[in-house]
């Protein structure tokens, strides 16, 4: 099943087509806005979730650790923090970079993604059907 999913993703990105781009004027609301909908949709990520929970679940076992609090504060700390690196970099990178992007591009870029993305469902189904 997930690997339909994944595959189907991967078909919906190549063939969809770019929506208009509508300008719109900057203000503190709309940066209020974005950082908000951001931390709103990074916390409410099923799939992020999902996979945070397997990672803390898997990891003590693996590495031999004892349940205790230090451990686990350690471990979700590292986890934040991590995070919050990643997003800062991110954001940076867009910053830097993104207004040197054309929005024409944006088009082969979902092109090429969509393909690995189907690449990899496929990869998926098939690997499901060979076992």
């Amino acid at each position: 099943i997930g690997g339909s999913i994944i595959f189907i993703t991967g078909l919906v990105g190549v063939f969809s087509k770019q929506k208009p781009e509508v300008a719109k004027k900057d203000s503190a609301i709309t940066a209020i806005e974005h950082f908000i909908s951001g931390i709103l949709l990074t916390g409410t990520n099923p799939i992020a979730a999902f996979s945070f929970f397997v990672v803390f679940a898997s990891i003590g076992h693996r590495l031999g650790l004892a349940g205790g609090d230090g451990v686990a504060t350690a471990l979700v700390g590292g986890v934040v923090v991590g995070s919050c690196l990643w997003w800062i970099a991110l954001s940076y990178l867009g910053r830097t970079v993104g207004h040197r992007v054309k929005s024409e591009h944006f088009d082969i870029i979902n092109k090429c993604f969509g393909i690995i993305i189907a690449l990899i469902g496929a990869a998926m189904l098939i690997g499901a059907f060979l076992k």
